[in-house]
């Protein structure tokens, strides 16, 4: 119950109250604050529970519903933007001449409607649907960033702080307990968030203020120790006052204090279970163990938690010392409203002198109308109880039934799609059972009533759906497998999810989860951080005529291997053009071509023994050699300078021949 003050508890009971609304509604663009006088009467609505399904259990995650419908006076709503508006609102009762305020939640809208008329109200009306921040954990859980192994606490607040949710428990049974791995599976983190529940054993919801909170009922039953050992035990002499304290409490053994007193002045229409449901035990299943704790008479049940993985034994104890004794009454009914009960409550019934204590699982809160409260669960003796190790088959065969509706169902709806396909594109629908044999089990679309003589032919089965162009005989076109696989010569789609996309022979192949790629049987390798192989006959810059040639290159004089760089604007090759040898490798050079724009060429040649010649093929040269230092003449005679000069003295050049030496 959200806490009240006990002048409040006086007065919500009270013939004569007077309720205020406070309704903050902040859109995209705007904040409305709305009061009573702006919602049409009895449309503001709660839908509150803790139990997900109807059967009682553990691990509750359910969404909190909140709708409304506001005037729209003159049309002053119709082009406000609704949709994924937060909604705060606020109930106010009236105590000792002020108002107690009493918040409902944090809802989001999901469902903005147009403006409707209203019957007998002169104003037209929006009508919003919102659900609590709980909506906000059905995200995917793989998108979680969290290193396992990891605490059950550091992996709830992971999943709250990736999906924008405040956490507001901390502390709770199995908070340090070890996850060693990451759970596989396509879940969500609401799934994740009710595996936590469930091994704190309770539930999780989001309360007043948006924050998610885990927590469980008080126990309408008596009080028990956790073992019963004839008072000798090590207690701790606590006070019974929080269900989710590590140590067992004792000293005085009471009864825990109830949230709200119900009784004809402020309750209609009760109806009760006379058999009381009493917790005799905890059951876990995996696929290698069936552990039990307590008796299985009355067991809640934890199937396939994947977060429990180490030392289920002591898990499924500690859990079931929690649960020892819970005792409570189904009922249904409806009270006056009071927008501080909750699901989760525990309440106290009074009828005809008789007094039951039980919990509250349900509560549909209607602000200036009746609200409906209500504890689910059969007990033993109305539903037939039986074992939990007796129901096991039950439940099996209950699984294998509602697999085979499913079955059923695909099965009608494809046969139906068939006929419908036939009526719009012609065609025959064959049914294989009547045919029987190899085509027991299928459904045929084709183009001949014989299915023996038709060339283009759907098949359905359950092993797929495939697309035959020339006859059962020949070779499929296209085919969707009940295995995975898609075979298809083109696949159109908005958007296509997969890890790697690879070519048929497997030369080309894209990893879309780290970015890595090889194209052309490794000509293009992209490792993620740089290529490792580029392999291509040119490389060209973007709009020009410039480009880089890999391989063998005619300069027109000689016949060159290795790396071109080549400038061809203006119709000319010019530039500079970078060889690793000569086409003859014995020769065992690196050399390096410059051609300008009348074709002239000049160049540069290293040998390996550190030989070096620079000129023109069409002019001057010099070489550079461990001999000495020679030029050519004006008919390309290499004339050398291999004297030593003098001290001081430098050699006179004319026309390229050494005349002698000067100072």
């Amino acid at each position: 119950m959200y806490p009240v003050t006990n002048e409040y508890k006086s007065a919500v009971n009270a013939a004569d109250r007077k309720w205020k609304v406070r309704l903050n509604i902040e859109t995209a663009f705007e904040v409305l604050e709305l009061t009573e006088n702006d919602i049409i009467e009895r449309s503001l609505k709660l839908k509150d529970g803790v139990i997900s399904g109807t059967e009682f259990s553990l691990g509750g995650v359910v969404a909190a519903d909140f709708s409304v419908s506001i005037i729209n006076r003159d049309g002053q709503y119709d082009f406000v933007q609704f949709n994924g508006a937060i909604i705060r609102p606020q109930i106010g009762l009236e105590v000792s001449g002020d108002y107690e305020w009493v918040p409902l939640g944090e809802f989001t809208v999901d469902e903005p409607a147009r403006p409707i008329k209203t019957p007998g109200r002169p104003f037209e009306s929006v009508y919003l649907q919102a659900a609590d921040n709980m909506i906000k954990l059905d995200r995917p859980f793989s998108g979680v960033q969290v290193t396992f192994p990891c605490s059950a606490l550091a992996l709830l607040s992971a999943v709250c702080l990736h999906c924008g949710v405040s956490l507001a428990t901390t502390d709770f049974l199995h908070d340090n307990y070890m996850i060693a791995a990451r759970p596989e599976g396509d879940m969500t983190c609401r799934d994740i968030v009710s595996y936590i529940a469930e091994l704190a054993g309770g539930w999780a919801r989001c309360n007043r203020f948006g924050q998610l909170e885990l927590g469980w009922f008080k126990n309408p039953g008596a009080v028990q120790e956790a073992e019963i050992d004839g008072n000798t035990d090590s207690a701790d002499g606590g006070d019974f006052n929080w269900w989710n304290s590590r140590a067992f409490d004792g000293g005085a053994f009471v009864e825990e204090e109830t949230d709200a007193v119900l009784d004809g002045t402020n309750r209609y229409d009760f109806a009760i279970d006379d058999d009381p449901i009493v917790i005799t035990g905890l059951a876990f299943e995996t696929d290698e163990a069936f552990l039990l704790g307590g008796s299985d008479r009355y067991a809640m049940i934890m199937s396939d938690n994947p977060l429990i993985q180490d030392n289920p034994k002591s898990v499924v104890k500690a859990i079931w010392e929690r649960l020892r004794g819970f005792t409570f009454m189904p009922f249904r009914s409806y009270r006056r409203d009071d927008p501080a009960m909750q699901a989760g409550d525990m309440v106290e019934h009074i009828v005809n002198g008789k007094t039951y204590r039980t919990i509250i699982t349900e509560y549909n809160y209607i602000f200036g109308g009746k609200s409906y409260i209500a504890a689910v669960g059969a007990s033993e003796a109305a539903s037939g109880y039986r074992p939990y190790t007796e129901k096991k088959v039950s439940q099996l065969r209950r699984k294998i039934a509602d697999k085979q509706e499913q079955i059923n169902a695909l099965d009608s709806a494809v046969k139906n799609a068939f006929a419908m396909l036939a009526g719009v594109w012609g065609g025959y629908v064959i049914n294989g059972d009547e045919l029987g044999g190899e085509h027991q089990g299928r459904i045929y679309l084709s183009d001949h009533k014989d299915i023996t003589q038709a060339q283009k032919i759907w098949v359905y089965s359950l092993g797929g759906i495939g697309y035959f162009p020339n006859g059962l005989s020949g070779e499929p076109g296209s085919a969707w497998t009940a295995d995975g696989q898609i075979v298809a010569s083109l696949v159109t789609a908005s958007m296509i999810r997969t890890g790697l996309l690879q070519s048929l022979n497997g030369e080309s192949w894209i990893d879309l989860d780290n970015g890595q790629f090889s194209l052309g049987n490794g000509a293009l390798v992209w490792d993620g951080t740089s290529f490792k192989a580029v392999s291509a006959e040119q490389v060209s810059s973007k709009d020009s005529d410039m480009y880089a040639r890999i391989g063998t290159f005619d300069s027109g004089t000689f016949t060159f291997n290795g790396v071109h760089f080549i400038d061809e604007r203006n119709g000319a090759i010019r530039g500079t053009i970078l060889f690793q040898r000569f086409a003859d490798p014995s020769l065992d050079t690196t050399f390096m071509l410059s051609r300008g724009p009348d074709g002239g060429q000049s160049f540069l040649r290293c040998y390996k023994d550190g030989d070096l010649e620079i000129g023109s093929h069409n002019g001057f040269k010099f070489g550079l050699y461990d001999s000495g230092l020679y030029f050519t003449d004006e008919v390309g005679t290499w004339i050398g300078v291999t004297g030593s000069p003098g001290t001081g003295q430098k050699p006179v050049f004319l026309s390229g021949i050494c005349t002698g030496y000067t100072y």
